[in-house]
């Protein structure tokens, strides 16, 4: 196995130096460098991580909590966190926990497995006192589902604002009953996308019509029809995220009704799969990949020694496409 001393010997420095070449720490000429990481390049000098952990105290890995991995929200906010770690010279080690035990085991065994910090999406406890707990000492970001959260670092999309673009949206078409497909009632992000709906429902001096539902294709089905079976039927809809809006337009379907001719329907998020659906979704877009990006920095600025709770607020911006039209 091809070690540090071989890269030296080969480009004709010190270990020192090429220890300097290859980490970028320290004074080393361009000149070098270049040379040096060639050599390393040629005899395929892989680092030794285990050696790399102990000398630095460590692990250079991030444990990521997600409570889903079926829902496409998930693996696009993962790819967003894979990245900016990778750019860090870290890994990301994943875990699914949809619930408080299964979330409390899981992040016991990445402390085990010696993470750096955690990357936690929503929180699965009913406190941020025992998220705190179950995590130790490591520092510790929570990403979405933190309103309710104020003494531990942040990375929150404003739902608030994004529900009313939904609204304002369905308003500036010429909508009046617009009705809204709630998620879970015990989620912080549902509140806060209530709200918003609400809000801008009474500032339009109409009247807010709240179903729950949640965020799966079914649940988004089941509310729909309800709505649909009322005494009032919505010409409009905005939906928990992408999936539920998607559910919504099949049922809708089922019944041999048109999107958007007799249904118009907003989702949230703006997965990969809102853009493949026909007609493609109209939907508030969230930055997903910048949710994972900006979680990674947080921690990152926590390792290097700043341990401030703050949080990082990202906008929404409205994606029209074939699932809204006028009202007739």
């Amino acid at each position: 196995m091809v070690n540090i001393r071989d890269i030296a010997t080969e480009a004709g420095v010190s270990v020192a130096t090429a220890s300097r070449a290859l980490t970028g720490k320290g004074r080393v000429s361009a000149a070098t460098v270049e040379r040096v990481r060639a050599v390393a390049d040629r005899l395929q000098f892989q680092p030794n991580e285990i050696a790399r952990s102990l000398s630095s105290g460590r692990s250079h890995s991030l444990g990521l909590i997600v409570p889903d991995i079926t829902n496409p929200f998930f693996p696009e906010l993962m790819a967003g966190a894979e990245s900016a770690a990778k750019e860090r010279g870290q890994t990301i080690l994943l875990a699914a926990s949809p619930g408080a035990e299964s979330a409390r085991e899981d992040l016991r065994l990445l402390r085990a497995r010696g993470v750096d910090g955690f990357i936690v999406v929503g929180n699965p406890f009913d406190s941020a006192t025992r998220l705190r707990e179950a995590a130790g000492t490591r520092p510790l970001v929570v990403v979405d589902r933190a309103e309710s959260i104020t003494d531990i670092s942040t990375v929150v999309t404003d739902h608030v604002d994004g529900a009313a673009l939904a609204v304002r949206h369905l308003l500036a078409l010429g909508h009046t009953r617009i009705a809204h497909i709630s998620g879970p009632s015990e989620l912080d992000v549902t509140a806060l996308r209530v709200c918003g709906y609400e809000s801008e429902m009474r500032k339009a001096g109409l009247e807010p019509t709240v179903v729950e539902g949640g965020f799966t294709a079914d649940c988004g089905a089941d509310a729909v029809g309800r709505l649909l079976d009322g005494p009032e039927p919505p010409t409009a809809v905005t939906t928990a995220n992408d999936i539920a809006a998607i559910g919504a337009m099949n049922a809708v379907f089922a019944r041999g009704m048109r999107v958007p001719e007799d249904l118009s329907v907003v989702g949230y998020d703006n997965i990969a799969l809102a853009a493949l659906v026909r007609p493609a979704l109209t939907t508030v877009a969230q930055e997903i990949g910048e949710l994972g990006s900006r979680a990674v920095a947080e921690l990152d600025r926590q390792m290097s020694g700043d341990h401030t709770a703050r949080t990082v607020l990202l906008g929404t911006r409205l994606v029209e496409r074939g699932t809204t039209k006028a009202a007739s």
